[in-house]
């Protein structure tokens, strides 16, 4: 199957491994990977911020951005019985598929392209979990982890046993439930910048549960999450590891750090 791979804009800039790890999985499972090299931003902080036309916009690019693409000068249209857009983040993927619709509904242009855009994409682990099959998935990896459920994938996408379906297949990788998963852990987006201290002090209680599980590693499919708690953890002098689903998985498969 063909897939569009999106990337966020913050993978993009700040954790490219994940993006390289979503690929080596995807291609490792039989998918043709094609990456629009003219998406930008979703546009989901503008529109987090109510700056919805400047939101309105970026939606319209990224849209035309994600289904269309070019491959030796030739023009790759995108086939929506067939084709997927895929990306590594439950936040961003459910700007792309719950709220592209909404903000582009009165467009005459996008107001039905939308919709039928967002019923194409997927977060990555959803994807191999609803569409590829996560029996086609097995690797072998010695690891203590817990999984962390993003707000945006466990409440937008209703993403919860896929990740951990996942992990399981595993060899050699124990997966040790996180207490209170399901509670935010501060960053909220612009909820960090907008109230610090209060984010800060989320974190912090999603470390103190980190800490009775004595799990190594902190895995989520929101990096958003894990760039939040990777930097407080690292302030407070904690040693543990925080990764992408994705960066498991090609770690499991390669047989060494991704």
């Amino acid at each position: 199957m063909r897939v569009y791979l999106f990337v966020p804009c913050y993978i993009d800039q700040l954790f490219p491994n994940v993006a390289v790890s979503t690929l080596k999985i995807l291609e490792h499972l039989g998918c043709e990977v094609i990456f629009p090299e003219n998406q930008t931003c979703c546009g989901q902080p503008a529109y987090n911020t109510g700056y919805f036309e400047e939101a309105k916009l970026m939606a319209m690019h990224e849209v035309k951005s994600l289904i269309s693409s070019a491959s030796d000068n030739a023009r790759i249209d995108f086939d929506f019985k067939n084709d997927y857009v895929v990306g590594p983040s439950g936040s961003c993927v459910a700007m792309l598929r719950n709220f592209y619709p909404g903000l582009l509904a009165n467009d005459p242009m996008f107001s039905k392209l939308s919709a039928e855009f967002g019923k194409r994409v997927f977060e990555f682990s959803e994807f191999i979990n609803r569409i590829i099959g996560v029996e086609r998935f097995s690797g072998k990896l010695e690891a203590t982890v817990s999984f962390h459920d993003s707000c945006h994938s466990l409440r937008e996408l209703g993403i919860k046993e896929g990740p951990r379906n996942i992990l399981k297949r595993i060899e050699g990788l124990k997966l040790v439930e996180l207490p209170y998963a399901e509670v935010c852990c501060g960053f909220g987006g612009t909820f960090s910048v907008k109230f610090p201290e209060i984010s800060a002090s989320m974190a912090d209680e999603k470390l103190k549960n980190l800490e009775q599980t004595g799990a190594e590693i902190l895995v989520s499919g929101d990096t958003s999450c894990l760039m939040h708690l990777q930097g407080r953890a690292r302030r407070n002098g904690s040693p543990r590891r925080f990764a992408h689903i994705a960066e498991i998985m090609a770690e499991s498969i390669i047989g060494e750090r991704a």
